[in-house]
């Protein structure tokens, strides 16, 4: 088969700009073991109509901008099987996410939506304004609110910025852990980031403090984390979540294709494969 590989723009991969290109390598690589398939990589500022012409029996992609998301839905809707799906992530946003969650039946925080600054915080600190009118490209578009003081400034910045859309989501207290996983794939894996070094974007993860290593239901958080992705049109996914002493779970964050630096080759074998036979969605919004 003919597969264009399309990479993530800088200004979408905040301090993580090599590892998103590594993962993105390693699927390529993956997929020509068999010499089977030629595989094109490029990065989303060179997608165009003429590179889709080619065609490609196959497309996946890192893609952010809404130009590529545009580009590939349009491929998409002509039999092209994207990884991950095109129109997937043009509506994949905090919000739709937090309701698909309360639809399914899978444990978030208590949030709330808010579309311009407002004056009294909906519930008690501690919380986080989490930026729901992009993605996160920089430290302040998630903020950690512990107090009065660090809620006034929050939203100054809503003011200064012209924050269009947010979200409100109460903290929750436990160990922190990140997930990674192919929808549809006994692929998952997850790790506390706080152990060893573990690297972080921003530092928000050690507000968490270091795990405890609290033992939990890794098959559910499997079969919940896949349930979202299925809803969302995602296949491939990471996210974080928060584990409490007593074994429940609490989703906080989901995300389309993380970086996989921490378990990067068994990752690209089970994209690869979805890749060459897309997995059939079982759930659609």
């Amino acid at each position: 088969m003919k597969i264009l590989g399309v990479g993530r723009a800088p200004q979408f991969s905040p301090n993580s700009v090599d590892r998103d290109a590594a993962i993105l390598t390693t699927v390529k690589e993956q997929l020509e073991l068999s010499g089977e398939h030629e595989v094109l990589l490029i990065d989303e500022r060179e997608l165009t109509a003429e590179t889709l012409a080619a065609p490609f029996d196959r497309i996946f992609s890192m893609s952010r901008s809404a130009a590529a998301l545009l580009l590939e839905a349009e491929a998409e809707r002509s039999g092209t099987p994207v990884q991950n799906s095109a129109r997937g992530r043009l509506q994949l946003n905090r919000r739709a996410l937090l309701t698909l969650c309360r639809e399914k039946g899978i444990p978030v925080p208590d949030y709330a939506t808010a579309d311009r600054p407002i004056e009294e915080p909906p519930f008690a600190f501690p919380f986080w304004m989490k930026r729901d009118d992009r993605t996160t490209q920089q430290a302040g578009d998630v903020r950690f609110v512990a107090d009065s003081s660090q809620w006034d400034e929050t939203m100054q910045t809503v003011r200064e910025q012209g924050i269009a859309h947010y979200i409100l989501e109460q903290h929750i207290p436990g160990d922190l852990i990140k997930f990674y996983s192919v929808a549809g794939t006994a692929f998952f894996h997850h790790s506390y980031p706080t152990r060893n070094g573990g690297f972080s974007k921003f530092g928000t993860e050690n507000i968490n403090g270091r795990a405890q290593g609290f033992a939990f239901n890794v098959q559910e958080l499997k079969q919940k984390a896949d349930q979202l992705a299925t809803a969302a049109g995602i296949t491939v996914y990471g996210g974080d979540a928060v584990v409490q002493p007593d074994g429940r779970f609490f989703l906080i964050d989901f995300n389309d294709w993380p970086s996989f630096s921490v378990c990067r080759k068994e990752a690209a074998r089970a994209i690869a494969a979805c890749v060459e036979k897309p997995a059939k969605p079982t759930d659609k919004r």
